[in-house]
């Protein structure tokens, strides 16, 4: 992981933590210690031990020992709990956009996609879970609206690590066509309404590989 920089540690490490949640970095149950991450941040086990009670204590860690935490693990009823809130919410945040978002914007917002499907291509699941999440969480951000971007991410903190079962794909997304595709094509018409579907779909179609996962548990 990244070193901390002047930010204010704690605030450095928690972002951090909850980046490489979101990001996907560990899979569901991954025992986390607090010793562990400090020597891998490079910092004391203080601002660590803080920041990862702090994660429990909103369940998006389970503190199993003082010193042992694993990651959030879903069961199929809170999958679907969460995705239905990520399909209105990230539904609504596209709405936005469409009215919103610059050239600029949705120049990088089509970077960022073509990262995905090359880590796609190159079965590089790190990086692609990486740029997956930056997509979707940079639609919100051009969507504009704070208080719907801090909801996001605290349905990604639980989501990103359980978003590892997309992978390996049976179909390739570059190859039959992507949702992430429409929803840049619905930005640049200033399409509200095909914004909304596109990432909604995009949502519940990656669902069918998660719902998936728990048949073959």
């Amino acid at each position: 992981m990244e070193r901390p920089t002047k930010e204010t540690l704690v605030s450095q490490v928690r972002r951090l933590i909850r980046k490489n949640l979101m990001a996907g970095r560990w899979l569901p149950g991954t025992r986390l210690t607090i010793r562990d991450l400090a020597n891998e941040l490079d910092v004391s086990t203080t601002p660590v031990r803080e920041v990862v009670l702090q994660l429990a204590s909103e369940g998006v860690l389970q503190q199993k020992h003082n010193q042992s935490f694993h990651v959030f693990n879903l069961d199929r009823d809170s999958y679907l709990e969460l995705r239905n809130l990520r399909v209105l919410l990230e539904g609504h945040a596209a709405e936005r956009a469409a009215h919103l978002a610059t050239e600029a914007e949705i120049g990088k917002l089509s970077s960022i996609h073509a990262m995905l499907c090359a880590s796609e291509a190159e079965q590089d699941v790190k990086v692609a879970l990486e740029q997956n999440q930056a997509f979707h969480l940079y639609l919100v951000q051009i969507g504009g609206s704070q208080t719907n971007m801090a909801f996001v991410e605290n349905l990604w903190l639980k989501m990103g690590p359980f978003l590892n079962n997309l992978y390996p794909r049976q179909i390739q997304w570059n190859v039959v066509g992507h949702s992430h595709d429409s929803v840049i094509a619905a930005l640049q018409a200033k399409d509200a309404d095909a914004a909304r579907l596109a990432i909604q779909n995009d949502i519940v179609m990656g669902g069918v590989e998660m719902l998936a996962s728990f048949e073959k548990a």
